[in-house]
């Protein structure tokens, strides 16, 4: 259940945010390498729980047990492991987030938001010329 509501939309934002390179959070975005840096963290979560899912079951297996009987026996540790992961990776995500974002100052004349507060637009270069 874990993984429907929160494992999931969490993979596909972090998806979203790796593809475009720019996270944007209300009047302030973050761009560029801590943008893909924190899409990685939104979506590293589900594929790290299933793949420790696969070596626990594979373990059991090496050792004799049935896998599906072992990872019932012990669905509470795998589902704390994974809420785990999620929490820790999201508080991460949270945090970069936080510090790196930046105020947008200028709009494009599409909507779009274009500029970081600090940078000089092409007119400001080409008056100080």
């Amino acid at each position: 259940m874990i993984t429907i509501l929160v494992g999931v939309p969490m993979m596909v934002y972090g998806f979203l945010v790796m593809v475009r390179s720019r996270l944007r959070v209300g009047w302030k975005q973050v761009r560029g390498p801590a943008a893909v840096l924190i899409g990685f963290l939104l979506f590293v979560p589900l594929p790290a729980s299933v793949g420790y899912g696969f070596v626990t079951a594979q373990q059991a297996r090496a050792e004799g047990l049935m896998p599906y009987v072992w990872l019932e026996e012990h669905r509470e540790e795998l589902a704390l492991v994974e809420l785990g992961l999620y929490v820790v990776c999201g508080l991460l995500a949270v945090v970069l987030t936080i510090t790196c974002a930046r105020p947008i100052v200028g709009e494009h004349q599409d909507g779009h938001f274009r500029r970081f507060a600090g940078e000089a637009s092409s007119s400001d270069e080409e008056r100080h010329r």
